[in-house]
């Protein structure tokens, strides 16, 4: 390199530094973007077809939502949705306050006493409503 003329050594000094640089990032885990759309499923509890219908228009409603589907007996929801419009906490937020429990949101009691007789689930503990499910 002794033959090298000094400009350019420096040229391929900052040259395999550049690459260096760009091969060390490579084994970095930089956060990712977020995707469009993201599938979830989670617990919400009901008991009827007025549930149905009530937690998946409530759920298609928000902006960003593609799909929901719940399940009457698994007392499971389905969804896909543009999760840089919103996230599941919103989601879930918007569910209970349509007098439905989630895991993460709870109805309030007064939204939950509104809904007609037939949709009255029994209130438990969602935690162990989960684990009975894995079993």
């Amino acid at each position: 390199m002794a033959n090298l003329k000094p400009n350019l050594k420096n040229k391929f000094n900052v040259g395999a530094l550049v690459l260096c640089a760009l091969f060390c990032f490579s084994f970095c885990d930089l956060p990712k973007p977020l995707q469009r759309n993201q599938k979830a499923n989670f617990v919400v509890f009901g008991n009827c077809t007025m549930c149905k219908e009530r937690i998946e228009s409530t759920v298609l409603n928000l902006p960003g939502m593609k799909y929901a589907s719940w399940n009457m007996e698994l007392k499971t929801l389905s969804i896909i949705f543009n999760q840089r419009k919103t996230n599941l906490r919103e989601v879930q937020k918007a569910i209970a306050g349509a007098g439905h429990d989630t895991p993460l949101v709870k109805a309030e009691d007064s939204v939950y006493q509104a809904l007609p007789l037939c949709c009255l689930y029994p209130r438990v503990d969602i935690t162990a409503h989960q684990t009975q499910q894995r079993q």
